[in-house]
């Protein structure tokens, strides 16, 4: 019996899968060979989970498509096609994650955010108002929010202001102000690609998709955004 470890160079397998007709032929080609194999499914979508090193076989009608588990987290986490194969909402989903947490996990009941002085005293009589500006390049693209952190630590270089505010979300949920949030466009696209992980039973470490993530575009991993005004009972004075 040949073995998975024997036959699979990333090109043997996949490319003699792509010439077979319908999920019983991928099937009956696998157990002629002795690989292991395992079937999931998400929103009825079904995929092939194909030996230790997991290449993914999905199907369009009775085509198989293969991919490396790289090739296939990289695809299906992308906004282009994570709705579609998943049948979840993730801005929804992670909203209610967020809000789910706070109250309950002692970082996500007070955010912050840094600014300069001499913005300080009209936020905190009218509250923090989203808008469409940044510093953040990867963020230009966004809609109106408000940029804030769960550690005052990545705010400490002074780069976005010298004043840093408290935002009380424990406060805010409360009283049911409960606005959308959000990840960096990246980060958030990392946490598609961990969802369909876990859902889809796929083990072991799997290698970062964030293209530049904390290597100089000034994305990061802890930021939240938040796409909504903040009203001035729930904003404060830190420092």
């Amino acid at each position: 019996m040949i073995k998975f470890s024997d036959i699979i160079k990333e090109e043997i397998v996949p490319s003699e899968i792509e010439g077979l007709e319908g999920k019983s032929g991928v099937i009956s080609y696998l157990d002629d060979l002795g690989i292991d194999y395992r079937e999931e499914s998400i929103n009825g979508n079904s995929v092939l989970v194909v030996g230790k090193k997991q290449h993914v076989v999905e199907f369009e009608g009775e085509f198989p498509v293969p991919y490396t588990l790289e090739e296939f987290l990289r695809e299906k986490s992308s906004t282009r096609y994570f709705s579609e194969f998943t049948g979840v909402d993730w801005r929804k989903h992670y909203t209610k994650q967020f809000w789910g947490n706070v109250g309950t996990i002692r970082s996500f009941n007070e955010l912050y955010h840094a600014t300069e002085e001499q913005y300080v005293d009209d936020i905190l009589e009218n509250g923090l108002e989203a808008r469409n500006q940044t510093r953040i390049p990867t963020s230009k693209i966004r809609k109106d929010a408000v940029f804030a952190v769960k550690n005052t630590r990545s705010l400490a270089d002074g780069a976005y202001g010298s004043k840093l505010l408290a935002i009380d979300t424990l406060g805010m949920k409360k009283d049911g102000v409960t606005p959308r949030v959000g990840r960096e466009k990246d980060w958030e696209r990392q946490d598609r690609a961990m969802f369909l992980k876990d859902r889809l039973n796929l083990y072991g470490e799997i290698r970062t998709i964030v293209p530049a993530g904390e290597r100089g575009t000034g994305s990061w991993s802890g930021t939240v955004v938040i796409y909504g005004d903040i009203p001035p009972k729930y904003v404060s004075l830190v420092q």
